[in-house]
C-alpha cells in the first residue's frame, strides 16, 4: 500500500489525517492482516520463504514531516513495520509542506520497524533524464542516505512511479536489490510484478478492496 502525507487537515486527495490513518490500521487489525517488512517480502519473492497467511506492506513516500509526527508513532503503537522513501534534497526543508529532519530520519532509521528507501535526490521523472543525471539521482541519494543514517539502503522507489528498462538498469547498477513502482491503471499485487525492480503497489484508497484479497501464498515465478 502506498501512502503520502499525514496532516491534521488534508490539502490534496493523497493526504490522510492521523485519525484516518488510525482507521486504516484498525481495518488492517480487524481483518487479521499482518504488516510485514520489505526484507521479508523480498525473501518470500526470491526464495519462497513463508509469510503470514494475510500479509501487507505499508509504504510512505516523500519524507514528509507528518510521517515522523503522526505516522511513525502510530506504527510504533500498533507494532507495524513500514517503508519510508526519501528524496534527499528535501530532508529538513519546510517550504510549503514540512519534511523530516536528518535527526528525525536517523531516529526512524535505527528502529527495527522502519526501512528507509531512496526516492532519488530531487524527485524528478527519471525516464526523462540523461544517463548522467539519472545515475546521479540513483547513486548519490543512496550514498547520502547511507552516510547520514549509518544504515545500508537496499531499496529504491521511483518518483511518480516512472520507470523503464533504462531506469531499472541504472537502479540495478547502483546496487539496489529491488524497487517500488506504481502505475495506474495497472495496480497489482507484489507477486504479480514483472520483476523485483518494479514491485507493484496499490494506492491507499484501495485498502478496503485489497484487504479481503491479501494472501501469503507461493511467489510468482516471474518476479525474480
Amino acid at each position: 500500500m502506498m501512502y503520502h502525507d499525514i496532516l491534521p487537515v488534508k490539502q490534496v486527495p493523497y493526504d490522510l489525517t492521523p485519525t484516518e490513518l488510525r482507521q486504516h490500521f484498525e481495518q488492517i487489525k480487524s481483518s487479521q492482516v499482518t504488516p510485514i517488512s520489505l526484507d521479508r517480502l523480498m525473501d518470500h519473492l526470491r526464495t519462497g520463504s513463508l509469510l503470514p497467511e494475510k500479509p501487507i506492506l505499508l509504504t510512505f513516500d516523500d519524507g514528509y514531516g507528518g510521517h515522523y509526527r503522526y505516522a511513525y508513532p502510530l506504527l510504533k503503537e500498533y507494532g507495524y513495520p513500514a517503508v519510508f522513501s526519501i528524496h534527499t534534497s528535501w530532508v529538513g526543508v519546510n517550504v510549503g509542506r514540512t519534511h523530516v529532519s536528518w535527526q528525525e530520519l536517523k531516529t526512524m532509521a535505527h528502529d527495527p520497524l522502519v526501512t528507509i528507501a531512496s526516492h532519488s535526490k530531487t524527485h524528478p521523472a527519471l525516464t526523462r533524464l540523461s544517463n548522467q543525471k539519472l545515475a546521479q539521482e540513483v547513486v548519490d541519494s543512496k550514498k547520502i542516505l547511507e552516510a547520514r543514517l549509518a544504515r545500508p539502503v537496499k531499496y529504491f522507489t521511483y518518483p511518480y512511479g516512472f520507470h523503464d528498462a533504462r531506469v531499472k538498469q541504472a537502479v540495478a547498477k547502483a546496487h539496489y536489490l529491488a524497487a517500488l513502482a506504481y502505475a495506474l491503471p495497472t495496480e497489482r499485487f507484489a507477486n504479480q510484478s514483472t520483476d523485483l525492480l518494479s514491485l507493484a503497489r496499490f494506492e491507499k484508497a484501495q485498502l478496503a478492496k485489497v484487504l479481503p484479497q491479501a494472501w501469503g501464498g507461493a511467489p510468482s515465478t516471474q518476479c525474480k
